[in-house]
């Protein structure tokens, strides 16, 4: 089955590439410019002090995601390390080829062996820069659609909306950075620890539909969350646990192994859009965090996060309703 992913530009969203190429026939890769950038939100109502949680906030993101992620890192191997630290460096990874203004073959074909024997990242797949608002576009499909693309793999992007729900119906898989349909929308791993529910950190493995983050469901996964963790540490842990969860459906999905269930209903879900975010609630997640969130919830781990249904495939629940 010949893939392709449409993803954004950030360190996350190379990782989610570079890890996917090593396990599967990627023909073809469109980085959007999604428009949106919390962190640069600075309204002029913020104190001094406020402003500076906010932008350590942000900064301390970068700097742990090209901790866990970035290009020195290697793509996830198959079950080598713990999601508790940052996966180790292998030899023989380079840097992503990143993304281009056009479609352009990568010079590295097919995958090759680093000196410990771990398989790089192909760097084959055609590679587009896809402009804010022209993801949903003709372009983009023409561009899929003159790689070969069968299947989509989708994450952080923009909504996915015609021409692509239609041309690729039933066939778009999302990594979701949220647990559906408990939590969908935007910062939707932000929102539990502002909540105060670490317990609906994680990410959701999904077929896109009409809707926001309300497909049916393929996988949860959620990250393993101990004392000393702050934000960011959680946050690139979830992406890892998600990352091997999509891993794990699409090999499903590929041979045929796999359906969906088709999202629940729940009492009190929860629904963000990028205009709930203000940066105070960065401020007042930060006062919560120093009050002791984290290690509060360390101590009553095991009494919460089996208290809702999740799904560790689609016929064998994770945990009970």
């Amino acid at each position: 089955m010949r893939f392709g992913i449409l993803t954004s530009v950030e360190t996350r969203h190379q990782f989610f590439v570079r890890a996917l190429c090593e396990h599967f026939d990627v023909a073809a890769v469109g980085y959007e410019q999604t428009g949106y950038s919390p962190a640069t939100i600075l309204p002029n109502e913020l104190r001094p002090d406020e402003v500076c949680v906010v932008k350590e906030h942000f900064a301390e993101r970068a700097r742990q995601e090209e901790r866990y992620l970035g290009a020195t890192r290697p793509s996830l191997a198959r079950g080598e390390r713990s999601l508790d630290t940052p996966p180790p460096l292998r030899g023989g990874e380079r840097s992503s080829p990143g993304y281009a203004g056009r479609c352009v073959k990568g010079k590295d074909h097919g995958g090759t062996e680093g000196r410990d024997g771990g398989t790089k990242a192909r760097s084959d797949a055609l590679r587009n820069s896809i402009p804010h608002g022209a993801l949903n576009s003709d372009a983009t499909l023409e561009f899929l659609e003159s790689a070969g693309v069968e299947t989509l793999v989708v994450y952080g992007t923009n909504l996915i909306k015609e021409p692509l729900l239609e041309h690729f119906g039933g066939r778009i898989v999302n990594m979701h950075l949220g647990l559906s349909p408990y939590y969908r929308g935007t910062a939707t791993n932000f929102y539990p620890l502002l909540n105060e529910e670490p317990e609906y950190v994680g990410a959701t493995i999904h077929l896109i539909d009409s809707g926001i983050d309300s497909g049916p469901i393929f996988r949860h996964a959620r990250p393993v969350i101990v004392a000393g963790d702050r934000p960011h540490t959680i946050g690139c842990k979830a992406i890892l646990a998600g990352i091997e969860a999509m891993i794990a459906v699409l090999r499903e999905f590929e041979s045929g192994q796999i359906e969906p269930v088709p999202q629940w209903k729940v009492p009190n879900a929860r629904l963000y859009l990028r205009r709930d975010y203000h940066p105070r609630q960065v401020v007042e997640l930060y006062r919560k965090l120093d009050g002791g969130l984290i290690s509060r919830y360390v101590e009553r781990a095991d009494r919460v996060r089996n208290r809702f249904r999740l799904l560790e495939s689609a016929s064998r629940p994770l945990v009970g309703v």
